[in-house]
């Protein structure tokens, strides 16, 4: 959903920041990292698309890398605002409208489908 709210030319803008750090023991820590920047269903696709991760030690210095960082990025239009007002799309006819229709007829299929087997079971 952010993908498509968003579009893919902003994704250089994008900045995904983990925190907690001195809460979980770093190798926990470093292999949850790890599957966030290396599966589909969470960040691969936009740090492959060119977004940052970094970390947030939970202290000032970090927290102003951060806005460095931030702050160094060409503002763009997200994709969700060019459909809207360029084109003067309907929100349910642009891209995170269509996407969330999907989800959540995928949603609803799943719950029928789970009511049948309860159903059933009764």
């Amino acid at each position: 959903m952010f993908r498509k709210l968003c579009g893919e030319p902003t994704t250089q803008n994008d900045v995904v920041i983990t925190n907690m750090w001195g809460e979980v023991d770093p190798i926990v820590g470093e292999a949850r990292e790890n599957e966030l920047k290396h599966d589909e269903d969470f960040f691969k696709p936009i740090l492959e698309g060119g977004a940052l991760m970094i970390r947030h030690n939970n202290t000032r210095t970090s927290a102003h890398n951060i806005l460095r960082h931030i702050l160094k990025n060409h503002p763009l239009p997200l994709q969700v605002q060019r459909e809207l007002v360029d084109e003067k799309k309907d929100i349910s006819k642009t891209t995170a409208g269509t996407e969330l229709s999907r989800e959540l007829m995928d949603q609803i299929t799943a719950y029928k489908k789970e009511m049948e087997l309860l159903h059933e079971e009764l």
